[in-house]
């Protein structure tokens, strides 16, 4: 095999393994997304939970009062 050949054989070899490298990456980033994305709406429906309690408690503190 040529030097040119052999060269232009691992540039291929090469790109091929940064391509498959960025790949991976971008497939654990979109995983990371998802997860993220996930532990946001459990964030807000806890949220939403803590403050509907908070309005009961209220309430039922001003009937205590009065």
């Amino acid at each position: 095999m040529s030097n040119i050949a052999l060269r232009k054989r691992r540039n291929a070899d090469g790109q091929a393994a940064f391509r498959q490298r960025r790949a991976n990456y971008i497939a654990t980033l979109e995983e990371t997304v998802t997860g993220l994305e996930s532990l946001i709406l459990q964030l807000q429906d806890s949220c939403h939970e803590a403050r509907s309690e908070a309005v009961d408690l209220r309430q039922e503190s001003a009937h205590l009062i009065h």
